[in-house]
Parts: C-alpha cells; structure tokens; sequence
C-alpha cells in the first residue's frame, strides 16, 4: 500500500510539473474581450464576449493547462457592446457572471460546477453590475443607472431581493473598484476612475450599513484605489495613477474617514499596477508597462515582499509597437504559478489572450495564435452529446460541412443553404469518439477542428 501511494504522489507531482507557461491568444472572432479566468482540474475556463457575424455572445472557452483549446459554448447576448463586467464563484462552486447589457432583462448568468447553464435573468434589478458572495452565500449586487450606484442584497436561492440601500452617487467615469464586506455585516465600496486629466483621477470609499444605508464617505482626488482588503481593522489599498504614461504606484493604509496611517512608494519606471494577489509573504501586482517612445504597452507583473520589489517581469509582443496587452485579472495556480486573462488590441480589433507564468513570472512557450485570421468559425458544445452547433462567416460562402475521423477517412458530407451562417449537426448519427470537421467551397478549405462526441 505504501509503495502505490508513493508511485501515486509521483505520478501528480509530475501532472503539477508538466503544467505549461505561455502567452496564448485566441483569434477564433472578429472582436471579443476576456474578463474571466477560472482554473478546472484539467486546464482553464476563460469567460468572453465575442462578436460573431452581426451578433454578440458570451463565451465560455475551455483549454488544456497549454493554453490550447479544448471546447467552448456561446450564449446570445442582446448588445454589440456588452462584456463581462464582475463576476463571483459561491461555496457550491457556482459560477455567477454579471453581464451588462443596456435594455437587456438576461445580465445575470449562473453556471454550475460543470458549467452548466442554471440562471439567465436579472434578479429583478433594472441593470446588475457588481456581484459579492457575502458569508450568508447571498448576494450583494450593485446596480447601475446613467448616474448612481444601488446595493441591493438578492437571495442565492430564489433569486428574490431581500433589500435595497441608498443610491451611491457616481460621476460619469466612475466604476465599482472593490466590495468587501466586514465583521459587522457591513459593507466597504470603493469607486475609482482612471481619467487622463488631473481632475478626472480619484476614488470614493462608501461604507454601508447591513441594511445598505450610507454611514460615511471619502473622495481621494490624487490617485485610484486598486485592489482593496481589511488589515487590522483598516484599509490597506494599492493606490495607482494613470496620466500621460507616467505610473505611481504606493500601498496605503488608511481609515475609512481618508486618515492615510502608511504608504510605501512602490513605483517601477514606466509601469502602472493596478491590482494584485496575495502569495504567501508575496504581493504579486499586475499591471501595464508604458514604453512612450514607441507606444508599446506590455503586460507587467512584479512580485514585493515588504514593499521591496523581489522581481519584474513584462510580457507582450517586443517586434510589434502596435499590440497592447491590457490585463483583466491575475490568480494565483495550483502548480505555485499565475496566470492573467487579458485584452489584446491592434488597430481597432481586440483578442482575448491568456498569459501562464511560473513562480517567479517567467514564461517558456509564446505559442500563437489559435485560429488563422482568414477564417472565422467555431464548434459547439464540444464535446457534444446530441447537437453540435456549426457557426461560421457568410462572407466565406462555405458550401458543405465534411466530417473526418482520426484515421482522416471522411464519414459525413453535409451540403449548406446558400448565404448562411450556421449548421446544426445530429451528433446521435455518430458512435463515441474524437472526429474533424472542417468547411470547404469551390476555392478553399478551412483549418480543421477537433469535433469530440460523447454518450
């Protein structure tokens, strides 16, 4: 028995050790931003908005711990400009996700541990757009109007609103930066807003009562709160600042009245953190690196222990002076690792792409890009147990769907309606197994993808 627990603990130390680094994009839609990252026990979860044809979705994408993709799912979103804005995982491992969507009544989407879909709606509020997993597992959501913030408390069960507290005045370039909720049943809410002009930089701290009454409120107008947390009974904050490509950064404590008791600089040239994790005696920030010289904008990752910088690491593309790799969020990895979700812009277009680094920030394996940009298609669910879902380009005037198995023999030819965009295909005509699809018409043939059919 001894010797079979030693071979096992072997065999998962070597699964932890083979995980991979890379900096991964996923260039499968015209345009799409990801905000969300979750860790499975076999690869990543990334959570997107994706422009496909003329209509907008959320995306959930599945890859291995390489990066490369595994499956994804979409769900029809009724605004171009939608995104995800928050979102929160419940003790049950529940995946809520808050996306906004301006005369929408379907913001509020809730995933199981298997991320299957169990809640679309908008918990009765006009327009949800914050979400906090309280210690009673409900939900603090905040919702927005053109000009104010609202906390409402929804319970997890039924979805019912249990309280709404007062309106928490914003001006227009404010955002919600960090809900923490106290000892007390109490709440702590702070706004930041990264404006480029002196008088447009600042940050609000609202406290809340357990009813969501205001009790006290502070502006500071010299900098923005990042990444917020209770320490001995205050506030420790990363505080950062935006302006003309110029960073500050300093970790503050202070007092919910504005009484600043400590603040350690600790600025890196050229780079702006704006938030960060908690690793061991490590505070790990995340942030961009601005080079104005030729307008490159890394992703920045740095890693202090005692407010001293221990190492600085930036990843992006060094031969392009055009992509920008804008960090959405960073957590911590089960193999001692961190991996970041971001933005990828060029020239107007945006790309979703996941950055995997080792303990001290350092990544192996670029990678590159999932899909060639010529062709924009996709499949789903997949793996797929009765219906996958072909969706793809009109501008390619693709004319069959043909379907491969792993020896490249093809089983299944399906001929398309002229002009258009997606194919439903019955995967019960098809034994368990790993197939390939690809698309063709008179002059070309698509990449193939992986099709995976299950019973």
């Amino acid at each position: 028995m001894k010797t079979l627990f030693t071979f096992l603990i072997s065999i998962m130390s070597l699964s932890i050790m083979a995980q991979s680094t890379f900096l991964k994009q996923y260039s499968y839609w015209d345009r799409a931003e990801a905000n969300a990252v979750f860790e499975e026990s076999d690869g990543y979860v990334v959570g997107l908005c994706a422009d496909i044809g003329e209509s907008r979705y959320l995306i959930l994408l599945k890859t291995n711990f390489d990066g490369d993709s595994v499956w994804t799912k979409k769900f029809l979103l009724n605004r171009q400009s939608a995104y995800i804005n928050d979102y929160a995982v419940d003790d049950a491992r529940n995946k809520i996700l808050i996306v906004p969507q301006f005369g929408g009544t379907e913001n509020v989407f809730k995933f199981d541990n298997d991320w299957n879909l169990v809640y679309n709606g908008s918990l009765g509020l006009e327009f949800p757009y914050n979400i906090k997993i309280l210690n009673d597992d409900n939900y603090l959501i905040l919702s927005k109007s053109q000009d104010f913030y609202r906390a409402h408390k929804i319970n997890s069960q039924t979805q019912e609103k249990i309280w709404s507290g007062d309106t928490l005045i914003s001006e227009y370039n404010y955002s919600i930066g960090n809900i923490l909720e106290n000892e007390t049943g109490g709440f702590i809410i702070t706004t930041k807003n990264r404006g480029f002009e002196p008088t447009y930089i600042g940050s609000t701290i609202y406290g809340l009562n357990s009813a969501g009454q205001i009790i006290s409120n502070y502006t500071f107008n010299q900098f923005v709160l990042g990444t917020t947390k209770f320490e001995d009974g205050n506030l420790l904050s990363l505080a950062y600042k935006d302006q003309n490509t110029t960073g500050y950064n300093a970790i503050i404590t202070y007092q919910t009245d504005g009484t600043i008791l400590d603040s350690t600089d600790i600025t890196v040239q050229q780079t702006s953190y704006t938030q960060f994790i908690e690793d061991g005696n490590k505070k790990v920030m995340a942030g961009m690196l601005f080079e104005p010289g030729n307008n490159f904008f890394h992703t920045a990752i740095a890693s202090f222990v005692n407010d001293e910088n221990v190492w600085t690491k930036n990843h992006g593309d060094a031969n392009s002076n055009t992509d920008k790799y804008y960090p959405s969020e960073i957590k911590k990895t089960s193999d001692a690792g961190y991996i970041i979700v971001g933005i990828l812009t060029n020239n107007g277009s945006s790309l979703p792409y996941l950055l995997k680094t080792d303990s001290v920030g350092n990544i192996i394996t670029l990678g590159i890009s999932e899909k060639n940009y010529q062709y924009n298609w996709m499949i789903y669910p997949n793996p797929a147990t009765d219906l996958v879902q072909i969706s793809f380009d009109k501008k390619d005037q693709w004319e069959k769907v043909v379907i491969y198995n792993n020896l490249g023999t093809i089983v299944k030819e399906y001929t398309l309606p002229v002009h258009t965009d997606n194919f439903t295909l019955n995967a019960e005509n098809f034994t368990s197994g790993v197939y390939f699809c690809g698309l063709i018409n008179r002059s070309s043939k698509s990449p193939l993808n992986k099709m995976i059919i299950v019973r």
